[in-house]
């Protein structure tokens, strides 16, 4: 099929409708499909339903339409939140979970998906975080590419379901957390910190990005020449099909950066923003828009084509209707895979005296809200997901023995703290489980206060009070201020909603049939007013000065730590610079218990002429130790790639290699004469 002929054959209402995106459900946007006014839907899925919609389009422009949706963390097989699969260090595991839900959604009908979100988050207050790979940019750059290549990977039939980057670009850093919000950032950290995932994930062959609804610059994103055409198109080279996020065209009269929407529609025709969602603003007013200025239509030509493209090179006017049972809906490998996506995702923050794992002759209260919760382990954007589909910690738990369980509501408004007395003083051990409903987390649910919400923490000094082990599972959508908990607490385990094997994949945890290996992708702050934190700030002035007066400078967790049931050992560490940076070490399991770790490698550059992070990631290691045994292991890292061009000749470099960003031993290098 010849693009540029079928361009020549269409009107201009006709070209326009490739540039609608609806959001309206089947009996709205039908009408619209058979007249010829959209032809792009999403909250739209289903055979029949789909099918019904790609007939209407096809008898109308003989073109099918892309069908979009919310594909983020699963579709009905829901599996951990984008930040907490993140935390797996597990880029295979992440590209199979991307597979298994393209898949699932390949069967009712969708085949254009808006993820990876590729915003890098600094501020757990900013509800969104819960959808991002976290804080490092090198580390989302390599799940970007495994991201994108999964939900591209060719279906059964071999078409392609496109990927869509988003937010292009800047969205996480919201000021105050605030979705929607204002944000202001240098050109520097544009380039060093917002950029890298997106061009990661163009040059993986994304199909299409999405622009966010932010700032830059003094210019809404939506409206901005710099970015959308400048960096967008001709930087990052990208060449295929912009959609905007839901309304931003007619946001740019909130902005104040147009009259109306009819200069809305002309603006951002000219910046190439291809697809218009939901808002109608291209509908309503390009036609005139061109009848008024002919040479528009060039533009407009262009949008189309691209468009088209990307539906041809899906193979949409192939196979455009459903392929009907190509694969199976929350299949038992889908579950074992969510089950194992969830287990990987568990964070052990602390678990003094090995209270944790827990024994089978142990008689132990499992005590809060989490105890029969289903739904909020759905998460945030959780698709097609349904509580129905998911095993709780009560179900999971079965028929063991020796296990009491009480639960409560959020606010622990029902709890009979008689009945709890009486139950702690018979257990040998409490396990409590508290969190975060998922409806405080996604777009738009921002927080003011990083507590465990409702006084859940007064649960956690009441049981103290019996001088009783006490064992914290918290699950959330985003880091929070555990600095109580952490204090009070015997052991603390952290979870982001972790999707339908929740209640199975923390039993496996607690009673030890899994060992935790789990690396937090986000600071979690000790206090509130350390917000925003990350782990690779700019070293300031008077560093040896800077302080709170009322608390530590220092987060409570840092970038990369996670703890693993018993003690490893790195010892005999060597680095060597070559051709590549070249490591060595001697990993030493005392314990009784089989150990993954992540060793994790860090770039320290003591100056260079602009200002450069304290500390920057540049790779990592996976390696199981099997217990009682030592193991060597040695790998490379292109460090070439991670120097400025410009560096000094022989100027000293620190190698920082260890298990977090802070629990790290240093090593000096030279660079190369």
């Amino acid at each position: 099929m010849n693009i540029k002929t079928l361009i020549s054959k269409l009107s201009i209402k006709e070209k326009i409708a490739q540039l609608a995106l609806s959001g309206s459900h089947e009996e709205r946007v039908l009408p619209l499909i058979k007249d010829g006014v959209v032809g792009n839907v999403l909250n739209n899925y289903g055979v029949e339903q789909v099918n019904r919609l790609q007939k209407a389009s096809l008898d109308s422009l003989n073109i099918p339409l892309l069908v979009g949706d919310d594909v983020i963390h699963g579709y009905r097989s829901i599996y951990p939140l984008p930040v907490g699969m993140a935390c797996t260090f597990n880029l295979d595991l992440i590209s199979d979970l991307v597979k298994m839900a393209t898949e699932e959604a390949s069967i009712e009908g969708i085949n254009w998906i808006y993820s990876p979100m590729l915003d890098i988050a600094r501020d757990p207050r900013w509800g969104r975080i819960m959808e991002t790979n976290g804080e490092d940019p090198y580390y989302s750059s390599l799940i970007a590419e495994r991201h994108v290549k999964a939900i591209q990977t060719p279906l059964k039939d071999g078409r392609v379901t496109a990927a869509c980057c988003k937010h292009f670009i800047g969205y996480g850093a919201c000021e105050a957390g605030l979705d929607y919000n204002t944000t202001d950032y240098s050109e520097y950290t544009l380039k060093t910190v917002y950029v890298p995932p997106f061009r990661r994930g163009i040059n993986a062959g994304a199909m299409s990005v999405m622009n966010a609804f932010t700032t830059y610059n003094s210019q809404a994103i939506t409206g901005s020449k710099y970015i959308l055409k400048d960096l967008l198109r001709e930087e990052l080279g990208f060449k295929g099909v912009l959609v905007s996020d839901w309304a931003c065209p007619e946001q740019l009269k909130v902005h104040r950066m147009v009259k109306d929407d009819f200069e809305a529609a002309i603006r951002c025709l000219n910046l190439g923003l291809d697809i218009d969602m939901h808002d109608d603003v291209y509908v309503n007013y390009l036609e005139k828009a061109i009848k008024e200025n002919p040479s528009l239509e060039e533009k407009l030509d262009e949008s189309v084509e691209r468009v088209l493209q990307m539906k041809k090179d899906m193979g949409l006017f192939d196979h455009p209707y459903v392929l009907e049972n190509a694969y199976e809906m929350l299949s038992k490998e889908n579950k074992a895979l969510c089950k194992q996506g969830a287990k990987e995702s568990v964070l052990l923050f602390k678990n003094d005296n090995d209270v944790l794992p827990l024994k089978e002759n142990e008689k132990v209260l499992f005590v809060g809200p989490l105890v029969e919760e289903k739904e909020n382990h759905i998460g945030s954007w959780g698709c097609k997901g349904q509580k129905e589909y998911v095993t709780s910690l009560k179900e999971a738990l079965g028929n063991k023995t020796n296990v009491t369980l009480i639960n409560t509501s959020y606010d622990l408004s029902d709890l009979d703290y008689s009945l709890l007395s009486d139950e702690i003083k018979k257990s040998d051990k409490v396990v409590l489980c508290l969190g975060e409903p998922r409806e405080m987390s996604g777009e738009n649910n921002n927080r003011q206060n990083l507590d465990v919400p409702f006084n859940q923490e007064s649960l956690v000094d009441f049981v103290k009070t019996f001088n009783k082990p006490v064992i914290t599972w918290i699950s959330a959508g985003r880091s929070l201020v555990l600095t109580h908990v952490d204090k009070v607490t015997d052991a603390l385990v952290f979870t982001f909603h972790l999707g339908i094997e929740a209640g199975s994949a923390m039993v496996d945890v607690l009673y030890g049939n899994y060992n935790p290996s789990a690396k937090t992708v986000v600071t979690f702050p000790y206090s509130l007013g350390q917000v925003p934190i990350y782990y690779n700030h700019y070293q300031t002035g008077r560093p040896e000065l800077s302080r709170y007066v009322d608390g530590p400078k220092e987060p409570l967790y840092p970038f990369g730590y996670g703890l693993h049931y018993g003690k490893l050992n790195i010892t005999n560490v060597n680095v060597d610079y070559t051709d590549k940076l070249n490591i060595k070490c001697t990993l030493e399991n005392e314990s009784i218990y089989d150990i993954n770790e992540t060793l994790q490698v860090y770039l320290n550059i003591p100056y260079y002429k602009t200002l450069v992070p304290v500390k920057q990631f540049i790779g990592y290691h996976k390696v199981d130790v099997e217990k009682n045994t030592n193991k060597n292991i040695e790998f490379s890292i292109d460090l070439d790639s991670f120097l400025p061009c410009d560096l000094d000749k022989n100027q000293t470099l620190y190698i920082e290699v260890g298990t977090s960003s802070m629990d790290i031993t240093s090593h000096e290098i030279k660079t190369r004469g």
